[in-house]
């Protein structure tokens, strides 16, 4: 018996025991942010000053990628590594590069590059 407040979070509901499920007072179903809502997670990430490359189109990203909002963070924290790594400016071939990366960790299979993106 627990009497404080818990919060559990999971992406895999269907794992859980329906026994337990029936002993949680609330269940909250969040669905996947869609475009737009991605589109607002990636600016709601990345720093008003980060230095973006002109290619940088984060539409794009939210358009090509159907992820959700700790994959997007992880990716532009990766992509901003990478481009300092880089001594650059973060530009598309950083993100492309940092959320192969965060589909490969998922075990997901990624969607492919943005047309005219050459990467190595």
């Amino acid at each position: 018996q627990f009497e404080g407040l818990a919060v559990l979070a999971t992406n895999l509901r269907q794992n859980i025991d329906p026994a337990f499920i029936r002993r949680l007072e609330f269940v909250i179903d969040f669905e996947e942010p869609d475009r737009e809502e991605r589109l607002a997670l990636w600016n709601c990430h990345l720093p008003k000053d980060v230095p973006l490359a002109q290619d940088v189109n984060l539409y794009e990203l939210a358009n090509l990628y159907p992820v959700v909002g700790g994959v997007i963070r992880n990716a532009a924290v990766a992509a901003g590594f990478l481009a300092a790594a880089d001594r650059v400016p973060i530009d598309r071939r950083h993100f492309v590069h940092a959320i192969r990366r965060e589909y490969a960790k998922a075990g997901r299979s990624f969607p492919g590059v943005p047309i005219g993106l050459i990467v190595q």
